[in-house]
């Protein structure tokens, strides 16, 4: 008995349970693969959807030690804070019940938890890790995108937009750790990824893909790194150069794969600037919101009442659901927090992360979905608290200076 609980306590204490919570939120689609295979076992079949939950509570209680080290009073009561909002909701908002009531559990359980994944997260520690489990992403949802597209009828597209969202994080990661360290499998895999993205026809993950690229060759203007930029513009000069020709040949291939992309679709039919019905969203809500009957909007969930679904863009989503008084402070407020978690940087290590977490939820969110619903638009809170505080916890060098002259 003494072995076994010898062995059981070696067990838990080399298991770094922090970083399977890690791994947990950042390869979700990993997690979720746990359900199809509990689905195929006879005894827990009847669970199999609820497989990756019971997983992620597991897990959460194994980590707590670990992340009680790391999270501050300050991050608690922020949490609370935003917990206490939603819940205002319901009195505040009544009209708004079915939809507060139907996301009570995604929101307060799912999505604003994850914010303290955010306020642990060391990017030098898990960098690994994180960059595995984007590559293990990705060849999962290669696996079953071409599952779907032999499903297709001939002729149908294989356009997804939620696909597209769910690997552009990944694809990010991958971009940034082939940016930091050009191997041929980094740069392979980034291929991969930039061309999965392509496969499902959507618009959006490219501007966040560009503007991640945009902003890390302002963070690494420097004589070390004048090569690849020199390299990155040399490429974006061939391919606008022969853009017709290089989508043309896209195209073919696509088709000789038996797949199809809404992105070449638009591109050829010049129906690339279309917003998809986004603008008579927004219209709706601006009239709404400017005939005056409610001065601090219409609530969580709000847009729902008069667009069936959420505004597509962060401003207007905070903007309809607060008003526009204290919605611009909110933003405001969001922002100060984004340029000052950016300020607090202790490398370019940090800078980097930030801005990739910033394009794959806050440029995307100007886009597409709905802000209480993205884990990394609360990954990226948290991680900017994390940094703000280690920059008040920091001794400032002639504070050190000055108590060794002491001794």
């Amino acid at each position: 008995m003494t072995f076994w609980n010898s062995l059981h306590k070696n067990f838990m204490k080399h298991i770094d349970w922090l970083g399977v919570l890690i791994a947990c939120v950042w390869g979700k689609p990993l997690l979720n693969l746990t359900a199809a295979i509990a689905y195929r076992i006879p005894v827990i079949n009847s669970i199999g959807s609820y497989v990756p939950q019971i997983l992620t509570i597991i897990v959460v209680i194994l980590s707590l030690p670990s992340l009680i080290k790391r999270i501050r009073l300050q991050d608690v009561l922020i949490y609370f804070a935003f917990i206490a909002v939603y819940i205002f909701q319901y009195i505040s908002h009544p009209s708004t019940y079915n939809e507060l009531d139907e996301y009570l559990i995604k929101v307060c359980l799912g999505t604003i938890p994850v914010f303290f994944i955010g306020c642990s997260l060391d990017i030098k520690k898990y960098d690994s890790l994180l960059y595995k489990l984007s590559v293990a992403c990705i060849i999962l949802s290669i696996y079953t995108t071409f599952l779907t597209s032999n499903s297709l009828s001939e002729g149908e597209e294989s356009y997804s937009m939620f696909s597209a969202y769910l690997i552009l994080p990944y694809a990010l990661y991958i971009l940034w750790h082939t940016l930091r360290k050009p191997n041929l499998l980094n740069i392979i895999f980034s291929i991969i990824s930039i061309f999965l993205l392509i496969t499902f026809g959507t618009r959006g993950p490219f501007v966040c893909l560009l503007a991640f690229l945009f902003l890390w060759i302002i963070i690494n203007l420097n004589k070390k790194q004048i090569p690849i930029v020199i390299s990155f513009i040399i490429v974006s000069i061939i391919i606008f150069m022969n853009f017709e020709r290089i989508m043309i040949m896209l195209e073919s291939f696509l088709d000789h794969l038996g797949m199809s992309s809404r992105i070449l679709s638009y591109y050829f039919s010049e129906q690339l600037d279309d917003d998809s019905g986004r603008g008579l969203i927004i219209s709706i809500l601006r009239e709404q919101l400017n005939s005056g009957e409610r001065l601090f909007g219409y609530g969580l969930f709000g847009a729902w009442q008069y667009v069936g679904i959420y505004a597509h863009r962060l401003y207007w989503d905070l903007w309809f659901s607060f008003g526009y008084v204290i919605g611009t402070l909110l933003l405001v407020g969001l922002f100060y927090i984004l340029f000052n978690g950016f300020r607090a940087c202790q490398d370019k290590s940090e800078k980097e992360f930030l801005i990739l977490l910033f394009c794959c939820s806050i440029v995307k969110l100007m886009l597409s979905d709905y802000y209480l619903f993205d884990r990394f638009f609360f990954i990226l809170i948290g991680f900017c608290f994390v940094l703000l505080h280690k920059t008040k916890t920091r001794v400032p060098s002639y504070s050190r200076n000055a108590q060794v002259s002491n001794e």
